[in-house]
């Protein structure tokens, strides 16, 4: 109990018990008051009554005509116990008769009067009814005394008063215990109070220090790209971070069962999973490792256990490995290239001296015999083959030795009309073959125009060779998101398609869907792209066909050299 509290309760416990005593004070003095009263109201009463019966005997003997006996009346009432004198008085007020220490005249006034060691109660006698026949017309003839001894009187109410006394103390006193209980119990409930604030303070930190370490840890887990959750020894979502969320249709945050959380087809494993973490015995293959949709996500479950041993429940672990298979695929793709790059010289060394000499002697076989048709059918078959070959080395040497792109400001639209024309020149098609949609107005880029010019030609060529009843679609526009530029060019097809699961390996070197192509082609395109800061992907056009999309990123404008917003009049392709 705090020494303040204690101090105010002990002022008001000293508080109170001076109350106590001041009315127990004058309590006593009021009940010995009132029993000195009521003592002398009995000493009084019993004084008038004595009186009222000397003068109704008084009366009785004068109407008798006995007065000798006035005598005995006063002995008899002198004689009664505390009666400490009686007297009678004639009509001139000189006593007459008398028993005891009495005066020798009386008044006619009536009088009661006290002494230390006496009452005395004089009246008149008022019996001249009676006695009018002797005395004549007055109405009083006499006066009488009575006088009761009170020497008992002083010691009776002295003790009377040490009883009330008493009693007055034994009643502070009881208050001062009941307040000294009171004021102990106080203190007690106080202790205990305080105990107990203590103690609920020290949980509510307590609690708040959880909430605060689940908070901070709910944030750490939020923060991962991993998808968390911890499952509890019954089987159901305790904690679940934003990716896990996500990824296992969580939307109403922890507390589903984990089956829940799973296709109907992986329950059986799962299960086996969860009792294998839970007892650590399994019949079957020990793993605790399940691979999702196709292998693009892989859940990791790892028990978690008390000090004691105890199971407390499961931590799972989901993972894209999407990211991570692609990296692998790069790292071998570049390897790949690596050992492309060490040989490609060689190569073009190796093959490019006889390809020559080869259609060389083609041309010049298709010269000597001019007119010959088979020989004209088969020299056009070397040169096209010569041709075929020379750009399968073109393009193995672009791979393994790219260029550093030389950038200088140009229209995008200029470009794409360009690359459809020289399509459309090379395989002998007319001038709309490509149709285009050019959106206006389109920021400049820096870039190397003869690469991205040649990118566009392959995905074009590509594009053409997939077949489709309608013409290959060449297309511009200008996007903005998040206040940054885009240009996206897109050539869209009516062809045969690819494969959804094929969109990303035919990115990778010598992987084709083509029979006669060399699967370097999107290889070549995909090296101008990043070379460029740009990004390109392949996607699954909706009615069939496949749409090839390169975005540009706007950084600078190239007016007069000056930097300028993407977008502003300094940086707009002129119409």
């Amino acid at each position: 109990m705090p020494v303040g509290t204690f101090a105010a309760a002990g002022r008001t416990a000293l508080l109170l018990l001076a109350v106590a005593a001041v009315v127990s004070g004058v309590a006593g003095a009021y009940l010995q008051a009132e029993e000195a009263h009521a003592e002398r109201r009995l000493v009084e009463g019993r004084a008038g009554a004595l009186a009222e019966a000397l003068e109704r005997s008084v009366t009785e003997a004068m109407a008798e005509h006995r007065p000798e006996s006035m005598g005995a009346i006063l002995a008899a009432v002198s004689r009664t116990q505390g009666v400490a004198g009686a007297a009678l008085a004639g009509p001139d007020g000189r006593v007459r008769f008398a028993a005891g220490e009495t005066p020798a005249r009386l008044g006619f006034g009536p009088e009661a009067r006290w002494t230390e060691r006496r009452f005395v109660l004089s009246k008149p006698i008022g019996n001249g009814a009676t006695c009018r026949a002797c005395h004549g017309a007055a109405d009083v003839n006499g006066a009488l005394l009575v006088a009761l001894d009170t020497t008992e009187l002083g010691p009776r109410l002295a003790a009377s008063a040490r009883r009330i006394w008493a009693l007055v103390g034994l009643t502070f006193l009881a208050i001062g215990i009941a307040v000294v209980l009171v004021l102990r119990a106080a203190r007690r409930v106080a202790d205990r109070t305080q105990r107990l604030a203590e103690a609920l303070a020290a949980a509510n930190a307590a609690r708040e220090a959880r909430a605060a370490d689940l908070a901070r840890l709910q944030a750490i887990l939020d923060s991962m790209a991993d998808g968390v959750l911890f499952i509890d020894a019954d089987d159901r979502v305790a904690l679940v971070n934003k990716a896990g969320r996500v990824l296992r249709n969580l939307t109403g945050g922890p507390g589903r069962p984990l089956r829940d959380c799973h296709p109907k087809a992986s329950h059986s494993m799962l299960d086996r999973v969860m009792r294998y973490l839970r007892d650590g015995d399994d019949a079957g293959p020990a793993h605790s490792i399940i691979k999702e949709r196709e292998g693009r996500f892989e859940t990791t479950y790892a028990p978690v256990k008390g000090p004691d041993g105890a199971y407390l429940g499961t931590v799972m672990v989901i993972r894209d490995i999407a990211e991570r298979r692609t990296l692998e695929r790069r790292l071998l793709d570049a390897e790949r290239l690596s050992g492309l790059g060490q040989m490609s010289a060689q190569i073009a060394h190796e093959l490019r001296n006889p390809l020559n000499a080869i259609g060389g002697a083609a041309q010049y076989l298709n010269r000597r015999f001019e007119g010959d048709a088979e020989v004209a059918e088969y020299a056009g078959l070397i040169g096209e083959e010569v041709q075929r070959v020379n750009r399968f080395v073109s393009e193995l040497l672009q791979v393994a030795r790219p260029g550093e792109p030389e950038l200088a400001p140009v229209s995008v639209n200029r470009l794409l009309r360009e690359a459809a024309q020289k399509v459309a020149v090379a395989r002998g098609l007319p001038a709309d073959a490509v149709r285009l949609e050019l959106a206006p107005d389109l920021p400049v880029l820096d870039v190397d125009a003869p690469m991205i010019t040649e990118a566009l030609v392959n995905l074009l060529q590509n594009a053409l060779e997939a077949g489709g009843v309608e013409p290959v679609e060449l297309a511009s526009r200008y996007e903005t998101q998040g206040g940054e530029g885009t240009i996206v060019v897109e050539v869209r097809d009516r062809g045969c398609g690819i494969p959804a699961e094929e969109l990303d390996e035919v990115l990778r070197p010598f992987v084709t869907t083509k029979p006669t192509g060399t699967g370097l082609g999107l290889v070549v395109v995909s090296r101008a792209v990043e070379q460029h800061r740009a990004r390109f992907a392949l996607s699954s056009r909706e009615g069939g066909g496949t749409v090839a999309a390169i975005r540009f990123p706007v950084r600078r404008a190239a007016a007069a050299g000056l930097v300028a917003p993407a977008g502003s009049p300094a940086d707009l392709e002129a119409p």
